[in-house]
């Protein structure tokens, strides 16, 4: 899926540079792990988690379910049989921020085979 930092929206339509300057400018303050993306609008952190099979994806999702316990973060989630997408927004409508962040990384260990 194309992103703006990309250049384009959602939909792959080219975007006119002030949009990718104002999404550059909101997300600006973050330092992304690898793999996630920052999309404008809403506002929020975006990554596909990839697996071998559905029982990999299973037990991944049950690691990010304790973890969401833990934080009290709660990530979209949409999920087939060998992969999991997550979106993580900010509180409030804000743009997301340091404890996002932080859920990030560590969901992006919970991911690593082990």
């Amino acid at each position: 899926m194309p992103s703006l930092r990309d250049g384009f929206d959602r939909r792959g339509n080219s975007l006119n540079n002030a949009a990718v300057r104002e999404e550059s400018t909101m997300f600006a303050s973050l330092s992304l792990p690898e793999g996630w993306r920052a999309v404008q609008t809403p506002p929020s952190l975006f990554r596909r988690f990839q697996f071998e099979s559905y029982r990999d994806t299973r037990a991944f999702l049950e690691r990010l379910a304790a973890l969401s316990e833990e934080t009290g973060l709660y990530p979209d989630l949409g999920f087939g049989t060998t992969h999991v997408n997550v979106t993580l927004y900010g509180a409030n409508g804000q743009a997301p921020g340091d404890p996002e962040v932080d859920f990030a990384n560590r969901a992006a260990a919970l991911a690593l085979p082990g």
